[in-house]
């Protein structure tokens, strides 16, 4: 166990509590073993946040409620058959749900209206709840606003589940996202006009929408009330704004960078391409960094020989930390740094597939299980690739 250098888990409580958590007990025993909250699921903890905007949850709650009016139906649902379900557990389908949503809305709310007179007495009914949901401006508002962010975010959550990313990958892209988003907060109006108002009134033509604002009292305690009458203000003030700011502290306050993670991401510097760009006085606080914290031996005078290789030396750039990691024999204390980054969790979806199969595996039929057997059936079935090629 003293080999033990990363654990990840989600960011309940029970695992990842800072006294009495899991990763906090373990930390005790072993204090190499540097929890990670899978990045993936911070991520979709920041979209779960943008939720506290009261028109961007209503907006979700109807999207769904279209959604399921479209599948409760054989035949209704082939009008839908390419739009998934939203899901909680899995992000990145969400996502696309919304972006596909989005793309087939005019051709969706065109059947809502004629289920809506031709259907029968249940599917009327339904359809003129459900189109209730979705005809105002601020629905459009909103859905055209999330589904251009979802298109951002897409690619980012599909990335973040990959088995090979890093976390140097991970926070770098982070910050990225964060600078572009407070790029559109700053030029909200500009921005907000070019390329989200312009989608939004095409879409009101194209569904015959009237666009407008909603009616506004003198007070107004329950909801933004800036006294405009201008749609193109008003929905920028009260729902753009709001959800870009949502977005932006949500995110620092996700991927803050915390004390135990800059104790590894100091590793990183030990990689050629990295090491050009860091001065001697820096490179040398990094190595002092990972010295103190992981106690290599002979990792300063190796460090020093290896800065003074590679520091002009152009023919490790472009190599992954595998291949370093396996050309690095010369170097035992190197080496033994790469291998410990390439070991470090960065996201636990791969580790958390495997708990969807549970609900196939321990059946109400197969409740009275005992915990050794259901152990043994849920080992099969993660290592199922094992078996069938044997």
């Amino acid at each position: 166990m003293e080999l033990l250098h990363g654990q990840g888990y989600d960011g309940c409580s029970a695992m990842a509590g800072n006294t009495n958590g899991v990763q906090a007990l373990i930390r005790k025993k072993y204090p190499k073993a540097i929890y990670t909250h899978c990045s993936a699921h911070r991520l979709n903890l920041v979209v779960q946040d943008l939720n506290k905007v009261p028109a961007i949850r209503n907006t979700v709650s109807a999207i769904n409620s279209v959604i399921n009016f479209y599948r409760g139906s054989i035949l209704r649902r082939e009008v839908i058959d390419k739009i998934p379900l939203l899901s909680d557990t899995r992000w990145s389908s969400k996502y696309n749900s919304i972006r596909k949503f989005s793309e087939n809305f005019v051709k969706l709310y065109k059947e809502l209206q004629y289920q809506q007179i031709h259907g029968n007495s249940v599917t009327k009914k339904l359809a003129f709840q459900t189109i209730s949901c979705c005809s105002s401006s601020t629905f459009i508002t909103c859905l055209v606003i999330i589904s251009y962010y979802s298109s951002i975010l897409e690619p980012v959550t599909n990335h973040l589940q990959k088995i090979d990313m890093d976390i140097l990958k991970v926070k770098n892209h982070i910050d990225k996202l964060i600078k572009l988003f407070e790029s559109h907060r700053a030029n909200a109006e500009e921005f907000f006009k070019k390329n989200i108002f312009t989608k939004i009134t095409k879409l009101c033509e194209d569904c015959e929408i009237n666009l407008s604002t909603p009616r506004q009292c003198h007070q107004q305690r329950h909801r933004s009330n800036p006294g405009l009458t201008v749609p193109e203000d008003y929905f920028r003030i009260t729902i753009f704004i709001p959800y870009l700011d949502g977005l932006i502290q949500s995110l620092k306050l996700r991927f803050a960078d915390e004390e135990s993670s800059m104790k590894y991401i100091s590793l990183f510097v030990l990689h050629p391409k990295i090491l050009k760009t860091t001065s001697k006085k820096d490179y040398e606080k990094h190595v002092q960094n990972i010295n103190e914290f992981y106690n290599i031996s002979n990792l300063q005078i190796e460090s020093e020989i290896w800065y003074d290789l590679y520091v002009e030396d152009n023919s490790l750039d472009k190599k992954t930390i595998t291949e370093l990691h396996n050309e690095t024999s010369l170097f035992p204390s190197i080496q033994k740094c790469f291998k410990i980054l390439l070991i470090l969790p960065v996201t636990t979806c791969s580790i958390e597939r495997s708990f969807s199969s549970m609900r196939r595996i321990k059946t109400w039929l197969r409740t009275s299980m005992t915990d050794e057997r259901l152990s043994n059936l849920v080992n099969l079935s993660i290592n199922s690739n094992y078996i069938e090629k044997d």
